[in-house]
C-alpha cells in the first residue's frame, strides 16, 4: 500500500470511521450492529452453487474481482459488517521492537481515537503484552488500531497478535499448519464488532464461536480450530514494564519505520536547499 509522506495513511481514516461508527450507536441492541451487509449487498454472489464473499477489486464487476468462498459458513453473510477490502487494514507481518525509553513510542503510542488513551508519557501507552520462554513483548493498542494483526515469532515459535479496536478484543494465537508456519490477514469484514481474520495459506474465513478460540467459517479449512494461547488485557506500558522490566516494544513495522525515516530525511534535505536558495 503506497502512502505519501504527507496524506493521513489510509488504515487510519477507515478505523477511524468505524469506531466512530459504533461508537455513535453504543447504546444499539446487539442485534443491529451497524454497517451490516443486508439480504441485497453486492458483495454476497452466488455462483456454480457457491456462495461468494467479496474480497477484492471492483465487486460490481464480478469477473475481475476476487472473493472469498463462502459457502456453508455459520454466520449469515448479512450479518456480516462493514466489507472494506482484504488487507485495506493491513497486518504487520515485519515488526520491529525496540527499547520502552524510545521516545518514537509517543508517536505510535498514542491513540486517534479513544481520547482517554491519549499518552502524554511513554508509560502512559496502553499495550497488551504477552511472554514466551522469558522474552517479553508489548504491542500498543493505538498501533493496533491501524494494523489489527501482528505476525510474530518468539524464539522460532510463530504467533499473531490481535486487537479489534471496535470491540476492544485482544487476543495471542499460533499460527502454524501442518508443521509450517502461515500469516494471517485482515478479511476486512467484522461480525458483533469483532473483527473476521483469514490466513494467507487457504484465505479461510475465522471467527471466533466460542472463548476459547478461532474456528473456520468458510473456505478449506472450514470447521478447523485455532486456540487462543492468551487474551491479554490492556494495561500502561508502565505497569507492564514493572511486571517485565526487559520487556521491548513494537514500534511498527520495520519496512514502514524506514520508508518513513528515509521520508524525514529528504523532507529535511529539501528544506536546506531552500534555506540555500532563499539565501542567495
Amino acid at each position: 500500500m503506497k502512502r505519501s509522506t504527507t496524506s493521513v495513511p489510509a488504515a487510519v481514516i477507515l478505523t477511524a470511521a468505524l469506531i466512530l461508527t459504533c461508537r455513535a450507536h453504543a447504546g444499539d441492541q446487539a442485534t443491529s450492529y451497524r454497517g451490516r451487509l443486508g439480504k441485497s449487498s453486492h458483495k454476497v454472489i452466488q455462483r456454480d452453487g457457491k456462495t461468494l464473499l467479496w474480497a477484492d477489486g471492483d465487486p460490481d464487476q464480478p469477473e475481475k474481482s476476487k472473493w472469498y468462498d463462502y459457502t456453508g459458513s455459520p454466520i449469515p453473510a448479512e450479518d456480516l459488517q462493514f466489507g472494506v477490502g482484504k488487507d485495506a487494514i493491513p497486518s504487520i507481518d515485519d515488526p520491529l521492537f525496540v527499547k520502552p525509553t524510545d521516545r518514537r513510542l509517543l508517536a505510535v503510542g498514542t491513540s486517534l481515537y479513544r481520547p482517554d488513551e491519549r499518552a502524554r508519557r511513554v508509560d502512559d501507552i496502553r499495550v497488551i503484552g504477552y511472554v514466551v520462554d522469558g522474552e517479553a513483548r508489548a504491542y500498543p493498542t493505538a498501533l493496533l488500531d491501524r494494523h489489527e494483526l501482528v505476525n510474530d515469532e518468539f524464539n522460532g515459535k510463530p504467533v499473531t497478535v490481535g486487537w479489534s479496536p471496535l470491540a476492544r478484543f485482544s487476543v495471542v494465537f499460533g499460527r502454524t499448519h501442518d508443521g509450517q508456519p502461515t500469516q494471517f490477514g485482515d478479511s476486512g469484514y467484522v461480525f458483533k464488532n469483532v473483527f473476521v481474520i483469514y490466513d494467507r495459506e487457504t484465505e479461510s474465513l475465522w471467527w471466533p464461536l466460542t472463548d476459547d478460540g478461532w474456528t473456520a467459517i468458510s473456505g478449506p479449512r472450514k470447521g478447523e480450530e485455532i486456540p487462543f494461547l492468551e487474551k491479554p488485557p490492556v494495561v500502561t506500558l508502565g505497569e507492564w514494564r514493572r511486571q517485565h522490566p526487559d520487556t521491548v516494544v513494537l514500534l511498527g513495522s520495520r519496512s514502514e519505520v524506514e520508508r518513513q525515516r528515509k521520508g524525514r530525511h529528504k523532507a529535511r534535505k529539501m528544506g536546506r536547499n531552500r534555506q540555500k536558495q532563499g539565501g542567495r
